[in-house]
């Protein structure tokens, strides 16, 4: 992946919280944001990844009197939405179409396809294909399919998290 066109979420807390264990990633998404859980109502599964919880993702308060209840509070949200995936790759069709649960895809190439069934593949995949003419300018020879989540999954959050970590590794120090 070449580049990732992402968008901040309201509520994420910056870079400091890395969240990269798709069981934990599971249980937050179990979870309200800002809403507390009395910790008995969890599994012992659950309990377990509460205490494997990376600080910052959870809030757990344990009460001062043994009659209240420790309750665990979701502050973790996705970081950011990944709007386009951009690739350029010599087998860049197969390597955009690992992104497709994930992100609207598009791939850039040097030369302009010789066999219109090319066109017709990347459109049926609903992958863009732009071509760099070598000057810095893109030519849309066709326009990615837009891309609506089907459903929330710690597969997509950690997907976020990976983009999000990568684009500030590229982004300069202000």
């Amino acid at each position: 992946m070449t580049a990732v066109t992402l968008s901040r979420l309201p509520g994420y807390r910056g870079a400091e919280l890395t969240l990269d264990n798709p069981d934990v990633l599971d249980l937050l998404m179990a979870l309200p944001v800002g809403m507390p859980v009395p910790y008995q109502n969890l599994t012992v599964w659950q309990q377990g990844l509460v205490r494997r919880a990376p600080a910052g993702a959870l809030d757990v308060t344990v009460p001062r009197s043994l009659a209240g209840d420790c309750t665990v509070t979701r502050i973790a949200v996705r970081p950011c939405r990944v709007a386009i995936a951009t690739v350029r790759s010599a087998t860049a069709l197969c390597s955009a179409s690992r992104f497709a649960p994930f992100a609207a895809r598009q791939v850039i190439v040097r030369r302009r396809p010789k066999l219109p069934e090319t066109l017709i593949e990347y459109g049926f995949w609903g992958v863009g294909l732009l071509l760099d003419r070598g000057d810095g300018e893109l030519d849309t020879l066709f326009a990615p399919t837009p891309w609506r989540p089907k459903r929330h999954t710690a597969a997509g959050w950690r997907f976020a998290e990976t983009a999000y970590a990568a684009h500030l590794a590229e982004e300069p120090p202000r």
